[in-house]
């Protein structure tokens, strides 16, 4: 996992990855799937006082955001090769796909 979760940020965290059948995988996602809060990211465009979060995430500030509702409606998923999943999904705006849930 990176500080700004996405490929460009600093590693914060380092997991294995097991080898997954696709039933396995598509069975981790149903939990995935429904009604839920999500606390948005620092490095996200949502504004507080006028300025997006990125760029106080930049400078190196960490402000207190409120979780806000999601709701995922499905999920489908496919094994392209050795550790290499791709998906799709169906949500509302606002969802954040590469944020870890906590």
């Amino acid at each position: 996992m990176t500080d700004t979760h996405d490929a460009m940020g600093e590693t914060m965290e380092t997991r294995p990855v097991p080898a997954l059948s696709e039933a396995e995988a598509a069975r981790g996602l149903k939990g995935f799937t429904g009604d839920q809060y999500q606390t948005p990211p620092m490095y996200s465009a949502i504004k507080m006082g006028g300025v997006p979060l990125y760029k106080k995430a930049r400078r190196g500030e960490e402000v207190e955001r409120e979780p806000r509702f999601v709701r995922v409606i499905e999920w489908s998923s496919s094994i392209c090769g050795f550790r290499v999943f791709d998906f799709r999904m169906r949500c509302t705006k606002g969802t954040y796909v590469r944020t870890p849930r906590p």
